[in-house]
């Protein structure tokens, strides 16, 4: 990750100013949050959001309004709305605030300390007296304290999941994942408006030059020794025959993804393969079919100590890619909303011969293949610098 970008970072996100419970751990409760919040996620994406991200758009090179919007998105994404604190529970809703989600009570489990480059700040964290239900998707709460910036309006960042608090601080998926917490009633146009007063401050936030909002099944290729460029569809860079029948590779829809993402770090706005290699810990054949036999990236590897095939979980999904002119290296990691943890179960007890697992595996497959080729894509591939 670069320098400008953690800094930029830290100041817009993790500056958290003093407060009574700032890393005292014995007068810490869910009562320091207490209160009625929406999720910023439920703003990202308003019209009125629309000159915010044109204002940062114009600061940022490669980006256009919507591709700020796709970006705000994914780093406040949620799977809920808004949220009530009080009496030690949590009540969340569903976007329209009013349809509840869950209802968990929670109990305080320590402070951890984490940092950003030189800065530090703490995460204090909340375990569910209970995962049945609903609660077991917010198992862990993890929560920065209440805070402004610059006076500003009040909120607070958060994580949250079943896998364990050391994941959710640590986990490089997570790095640019920030649920941000706003007090009950905050409009669209109040955000817009700090948006619009640190333009600048947000651009230099942004991810390199990476299309993060995909609305096209094309992929425009640039072939540096001739000079001409193709371009590559979707279907056809992705269909293959099985058992006499077409069907959609995956894993090949995933690396043509990767390769449109990518285009928007060249001038021409085009895919160079030949100035690009790529690195993966997803060891299927699909993957080295993509980037070896139908984009011919100059170079490609599995790596070391991959993961066998049969046994691919989440964290096995990345792909680090390097651009060889400029030595710039970008790892793109797949999230839930692509594989499911209940999918990779199936799938692996398929590959092993699981006759019993073939029916919901092969509906499953299809669910995602339909989601990897459907546009917008987005929200599917996380990127780190």
């Amino acid at each position: 990750m670069s320098q400008r970008f953690m800094s930029a970072a830290i100041l817009c996100l993790l500056l958290v100013a003093p407060c009574a419970c700032s890393g005292d751990s014995e007068h810490v409760s869910l009562a320091d949050w207490e209160g009625s919040w929406i999720s910023a996620s439920s703003l990202a994406e308003d019209p009125a959001m629309q000159p915010a991200c044109e204002a940062v758009a114009s600061t940022a090179r490669g980006y256009n309004a919507d591709d700020v919007a796709s970006v705000l998105a994914s780093w406040y994404a949620t799977g809920f709305g808004a949220l009530r604190i009080a009496d030690g529970a949590i009540r969340f809703y569903a976007a329209d605030g009013v349809t509840l989600l869950a209802e968990c009570d929670y109990e305080f489990a320590g402070v951890k300390m984490a940092s950003f480059g030189e800065y530090e700040f703490h995460w204090y964290t909340f375990e569910a007296r209970s995962v049945d239900g609903a609660c077991a998707e917010y198992r862990h709460v993890i929560a920065t304290e209440i805070h402004a910036h610059e006076g500003g309006m009040a909120h607070w960042h958060m994580r949250y999941g079943d896998r364990s608090v050391d994941e959710l601080i640590h986990n490089s998926t997570y790095a640019a994942w920030w649920p941000t917490l706003r007090e009950r009633g905050t409009t669209a146009q109040q955000v817009a408006g700090e948006m619009l007063a640190s333009a600048e401050e947000f651009a230099a936030m942004l991810p390199p030059r990476l299309i993060t909002r995909l609305s096209t099944n094309e992929l425009v290729i640039a072939k540096h020794r001739s000079g001409e460029r193709d371009t590559l569809d979707l279907e056809e860079a992705s269909t293959e025959q099985e058992s006499g029948r077409t069907k959609l590779c995956i894993c090949r829809a995933i690396g043509f993804r990767i390769g449109q993402m990518l285009s928007g770090m060249w001038d021409d706005g085009a895919f160079h393969p030949d100035d690009v290699s790529v690195v993966t810990g997803w060891s299927t054949d699909g993957m080295r079919e993509i980037f070896e036999d139908v984009l011919s990236v100059a170079a490609f590897a599995y790596a070391e100590n991959a993961t066998d095939s049969e046994n691919l979980r989440l964290d096995d999904s990345w792909y680090e890619v390097t651009i060889l002119s400029t030595g710039e290296r970008l790892t793109f990691r797949g999230t839930d909303r692509m594989y499911s943890k209940d999918f990779l179960e199936l799938r692996s007890r398929f590959k092993k011969g699981g006759a019993t697992a073939a029916p919901k595996f092969v509906a499953g497959r299809s669910e995602v293949a339909d989601a990897v080729k459907t546009v917008p894509f987005e929200r599917m591939l996380l990127v780190e610098d």
